[in-house]
C-alpha cells in the first residue's frame, strides 16, 4: 500500500523546518530553541506550547483581559486534561501563577510571572523570526488566502467529537 497523504505530510515537513530554523536561529542569537530534551534536563526552560501559552497570555494581559484555562483550552483547540498538565507544569517552573477573581471564588486566573515575561521576549524574537521566515515571499492576498484556508483545516477538523 503507497503511503501518500499529501497534507498531512506537507504539515509534518513544514513542523520540521520550523523547529530547524528556530534551532539555528536560536543558537545563533543566543534565543530560546524548541523544547529539546537533552539540552533541558531540568525542564526550566518552556517548551514550545508553554512558549505558546505564554505569548497568548502576554497579549491578553497588555489589553488588560483575564485568562482562564477554558481560554486556553479553546484558542489552542486542546483537551482540558491537555491544558490542565501544561499548566502545572508552568506553575512549578515559576511561569505562571493562578489568581481568585472577585466575581467568583472558584475562577482562578491565570498571570504570568516576571520570569515568563522576560523569557517570553526571546520566545517572541525567535518565533518572529521564524514567521517573517515563512511568509517573506508571500503578497498580503496570499497570506489572507493561506490563513482562510488553513481556517477551513481548523474548523474540519474541529467537528470531530472525542465522545
Amino acid at each position: 500500500m503507497k503511503y501518500n497523504i499529501p497534507l498531512m505530510k506537507e504539515l509534518r515537513l513544514i513542523s520540521n523546518l520550523v523547529t530547524r530554523a528556530m534551532t539555528v536561529n536560536g543558537k545563533e542569537k543566543g534565543l530560546p530553541i524548541p523544547f529539546d530534551p537533552e539540552n533541558n534536563k531540568d525542564k526550566k526552560k518552556p517548551t514550545p506550547m508553554q512558549g505558546l501559552f505564554i505569548g497568548y497570555i502576554f497579549d491578553k494581559e497588555a489589553n488588560d483581559e483575564d485568562v482562564f484555562q477554558k481560554d486556553l483550552e479553546k484558542h489552542f483547540m486542546i483537551r482540558r486534561s491537555t491544558a490542565t498538565e501544561i499548566l502545572k507544569l508552568m506553575e512549578k517552573n515559576n511561569l505562571i501563577k493562578k489568581e481568585s477573581v472577585n466575581h467568583d471564588a472558584r475562577l482562578k486566573k491565570i498571570v504570568l510571572t516576571e520570569h515568563a515575561k522576560k523569557e517570553h521576549i526571546m520566545i517572541y524574537q525567535n518565533i518572529k523570526f521564524a514567521n517573517d521566515l515563512m511568509m517573506k515571499d508571500f503578497s498580503e492576498e496570499e497570506k489572507v488566502e493561506l490563513y482562510r484556508l488553513l481556517d477551513k483545516v481548523k474548523k474540519n477538523l474541529g467537528e470531530i467529537d472525542e465522545t
